[in-house]
């Protein structure tokens, strides 16, 4: 059996991948990752859906399942001609715990930002339908199947002037569509939203504030399409996990042990 090894990390909170497809009878020429969740159903893993492989070795990162779960991984190797050569499994616990919110956009695991909420507005569940008069008669209600709208709602971020800043405004910049991943806060639903807009405000009113503010009004739609390529650990990964040069140095001697995940 090939060997499929999972390394989580809970500052990006994404699952790093790591086969080796050389241990198969055949080894094979493309790839297909697909996540099960605890009690969820399965679902194919964004940029790993008959992913081109070198030499059976694959790295590559999925920053879009859920949190504080436990999650199985199933890697199914082909074939040139499209035949099944293999299957590798594991399982991993996506556990986080430092308070705040997960900001991500899909396909795309080296812009998540990590930020603190400082405001949440009113969650709003709108009704699809209404109810209408019957002149002489009871009133009559109407509603489609469903009967309720998706959830909207207006999120404001606390982001520290710098890095931080950067990152969120790099994001919003190429992404829209975000996968909101709250932990601590029990009142936003995590799920993937769509933000109608990002403004920014300085709470200090002058330049040396510590942080600014950028508010974003939500409304919750389903997951997006899309096949981009999926990516090991980025440059900025590594960095948020590791405070010096020195300690990275120190866990993996090269970039390929890194891209291995911990030992």
């Amino acid at each position: 059996m090939a060997t499929l090894v999972l390394a989580w990390s809970p500052v990006t909170a994404s699952v790093l991948l790591t086969v080796d497809g050389t241990t198969w009878t055949t080894v094979p020429a493309t790839v297909t990752a697909t996540r099960q969740p605890s009690g969820g159903e399965p679902v194919k893993v964004r940029g790993i859906i008959g992913k081109a492989v070198a030499g059976g070795f694959l790295v590559a990162t999925d920053h879009e399942m859920p949190l504080n779960t436990s999650v199985a991984y199933v890697v199914t190797g082909y074939s040139t001609a499209g035949a099944t050569v293999g299957t590798a499994t594991a399982t991993v616990s996506t556990t986080a715990t430092t308070p705040g919110v997960f900001m991500k956009a899909p396909g795309r695991p080296d812009l998540t930002v990590f930020c603190q909420p400082s405001e949440l507005g009113d969650v709003t569940s709108p009704t699809v339908g209404g109810v209408y008069q019957v002149i002489g008669g009871d009133a009559v209600a109407v509603a489609q199947w469903s009967s309720v709208a998706a959830n909207s709602t207006s999120l404001a971020l606390r982001a520290n002037v710098g890095l931080e800043v950067d990152r969120l405004k790099a994001m919003l910049g190429l992404a829209r569509v975000l996968l909101i991943q709250p932990v601590g806060m029990s009142d936003l639903d995590a799920g993937w939203y769509f933000a109608g807009s990002a403004t920014w405000s300085n709470p200090g009113h002058f330049e040396a504030f510590a942080f600014r503010r950028c508010m974003l009004p939500l409304q919750q739609v389903g997951m997006p399409s899309g096949q981009p390529g999926g990516a090991g650990w980025t440059w900025a990964m590594l960095a948020a996990t590791y405070a010096t040069w020195t300690a990275a140095k120190a866990a993996y001697p090269s970039w390929f042990a890194a891209q291995q995940g911990p030992a």
